[in-house]
């Protein structure tokens, strides 16, 4: 009994692994292109010699003038905390109040205030005067991320009347004031 081979089935056997092959081959020269031109590695292997480098500690104890540095940094932050904790919460510092907007918007005359300190509390008032007219509004202080503002003042023109005004915003906040003035034309 003879065993015959079939040739043709032989030669797609030896075409199917001739192309796995060249695709594998084709894939490694893509990563190793890729490593080259990148000088970088591939999986952690450098094919080019391109070293990996390693981040590392030092371990060592700290000379005297590290341990100098470190003690200086270290006192300019206590000071440096220690002015702004002076600055921000003693009751005689007064609150830096800036206006931001101060315009008539049709029917409407616009105030808004900023605050340079973050305040949870506290009022705004502002008063308008004009000769012997005197006009008092209030809001509340609103605390931002970085800052605080004034609510914000709409005030209807037909409460004011045409002429020359002078604007006082006035903010209150715990044993401590601060103002800001300006002048409005309607």
């Amino acid at each position: 009994m003879k065993i015959k081979r079939n040739k043709q089935k032989l030669s797609q056997n030896s075409i199917t692994l001739l192309v796995i092959v060249i695709i594998l081959l084709a894939t490694a020269g893509f990563f190793a292109t890729y490593a080259y031109i990148n000088k970088s590695s591939i999986f952690g292997w450098s094919p080019f010699g391109t070293k990996v480098i390693e981040t590392k500690f030092n371990t060592e104890k700290p000379t005297d003038e590290q341990k100098m540095g470190g003690d200086q940094i270290k006192q300019d932050s206590i000071e440096k905390e220690a002015t702004q904790d002076d600055n921000t919460n003693a009751p005689s510092s007064p609150i830096k109040v800036t206006i931001t907007a101060n315009t008539v918007n049709g029917p409407t005359y616009q105030v808004r205030a900023r605050i340079d300190d973050i305040l949870s509390e506290g009022t705004c008032k502002i008063t308008l005067s004009q000769n012997d007219k005197v006009l008092t509004k209030e809001a509340a202080v609103q605390p931002t991320a970085n800052f605080s503002t004034c609510a914000g003042f709409d005030i209807p023109v037909s409460e004011l009347g045409s002429g020359s005004w002078n604007v006082k915003i006035i903010v209150t906040s715990t044993e401590r004031t601060g103002d800001a003035t300006t002048v409005i034309n309607i």
